[in-house]
């Protein structure tokens, strides 16, 4: 019975040891971050952002209209079903002279009496196709399909101006969120150098080379570093929920990103080079050009309405009887119609002042794009420059408080400085590496926003 109860135990043991071992070597697997890179962020992006999917279905619904445009130009083909109902009264008026003028022209050489026809039936069914070619409405048709291709590739545009636009976002989040991991980073360092400084006062003042009043300097500037470590984690959240809102992603996720290679040049080509290259690639400004041809195409039709319409039209049938089968005699005719507008009040004539001028409204949005694309051109083109001069004399500023930084702690060991002294330093040198952060990531986001705004972010093969 006790060897059972040790056997018991034993495994139980191993039990627990086993579960130990395992939570031990999976729960760190669960907790590993997802590693990213930013180009594996934009990739995610162009897949899942809901915004670039809605302009993906506007371009396939615009595809159809393009196919809806030259399907107009085939036959249209009906096929014509009725049904009337009528009283016995009505039938036999209508039918009076049906039985005598069939027997009176049975006699008759070269007639056949089946030919005569009842006037109407109690229930008569009738059916015919008839078919519709249009020949000529006025070149309406053309002016309708050159219309949905025009608005087809203003789709496109569009859809590639909101690809790029998302690939901005997605860059812009990115570096936030380095921006902010650094920011964190450095504050829990400042805060660390602050408890240091804190201890060793404590030290001091025990051997009575510092005050009570020292320490208490240095307690307040504990606490005010922690709240700026809180705010900073705080920046830091929101960066990363923004990222995964553009990347179209669960909030749940955990990504680590992976740092920025490379350092700021400034290697920016003449404003006027950045100004022709938009001009051709911008794909906000294609889209204006075939907002003007969709509007041109507009015209065509409204001078479609003073033209005449020929139509052909072909009509196949059976002559109306008594069942629903086509047992009854057949017919059919061939016809050209042709339809010569006269006078309809004006309205045509309205319809194509009205295009004319939507047509010159869409010209001049055009050209107002074209000088704003150009202006906005302008103004990313200085603010890279200008970020790439706050990052050197960012980093210049850095080397500068840390030499001092270094100077006065080593005076303070010794007690040759004074508190407000290496506060101040440090507080210089947490500044001063504050700009050179926000500075560099500055940097990249203006070189960013000169892409798009050039119309080429995320299409290097152009350039």
């Amino acid at each position: 019975m006790r060897s059972m109860h040790n056997s018991i135990r034993d495994a139980s043991l191993i039990f627990l040891l086993f579960c130990l071992l395992l939570s031990l070597t999976v729960q760190p697997c669960a907790a590993q971050k997802n590693k990213i890179a930013l180009e594996k962020a934009i990739d995610i992006a162009l897949r899942q952002n809901p915004a670039l999917q809605s302009a993906a279905y506007n371009l396939k619904a615009a595809g159809w209209e393009v196919k809806r445009s030259y399907f107009n130009l085939l036959p249209n083909v009906d096929v014509e079903f009725g049904y009337n109902r009528l009283d016995n009264a009505t039938v036999r008026r209508a039918n009076v002279f049906y039985d005598v003028g069939r027997e009176y022209f049975a006699d008759f050489p070269g007639v056949d009496p089946d030919d005569i026809r009842p006037s109407a039936w109690l229930n008569s069914y009738g059916t015919r196709i008839n078919v519709i070619q249009p020949i000529y409405n006025g070149g309406a048709n053309w002016a309708g399909v050159s219309m949905s291709i025009a608005s087809k590739t203003q789709q496109k545009h569009s859809l590639d101006e909101t690809k790029q636009d998302i690939i901005f976002r997605v860059q812009e989040s990115y570096f936030n969120v380095l921006k902010a991991q650094e920011m964190v980073a450095l504050m829990k360092e400042t805060l660390q150098s602050t408890q240091e400084h804190l201890n060793t006062t404590r030290r001091m003042m025990e051997v009575g080379l510092r005050s009570r009043a020292d320490e208490l300097r240095w307690e307040v500037q504990l606490a005010d570093d922690e709240g700026n470590l809180i705010t900073v984690e705080n920046q830091l959240a929101i960066a990363e929920t923004a990222l995964k809102n553009v990347m179209g992603v669960e909030y749940e996720e955990h990504f680590e990103l992976e740092p920025i290679q490379g350092m700021p040049r400034d290697d920016i080509e003449p404003i006027q080079t950045l100004i022709d290259t938009a001009m051709d690639y911008h794909p906000g400004i294609q889209a204006m050009e075939s907002a003007v041809d969709i509007q041109r195409a507009d015209v065509r039709l409204a001078w479609a309405g003073f033209q005449p319409k020929v139509n052909f039209i072909y009509s196949y049938g059976w002559e109306r009887n008594n069942t629903l089968a086509l047992d009854s005699f057949e017919d059919w005719s061939a016809s050209v119609s042709v339809d010569i507008p006269i006078f309809h009040s004006f309205s045509e004539y309205a319809s194509l002042k009205r295009a004319k001028a939507h047509l010159k409204s869409v010209q001049q949005a055009e050209e107002e794009y074209r000088r704003a694309v150009a202006m906005q051109l302008t103004n990313a083109s200085l603010n890279v420059k200008s970020a790439f001069k706050k990052v050197t004399i960012a980093q210049k500023a850095v080397e500068g408080a840390a030499e001092n930084l270094r100077i006065i702690e080593n005076k303070y060991e010794v007690g040759m400085a004074s508190n407000v002294e290496v506060i101040d330093v440090q507080v210089a040198y947490t500044g001063a590496k504050v700009n050179a952060i926000n500075a560099l990531y500055d940097y990249h986001i203006a070189k960013a926003d000169l892409e798009k705004s050039m119309g080429t972010i995320g299409t290097s093969d152009i350039r």
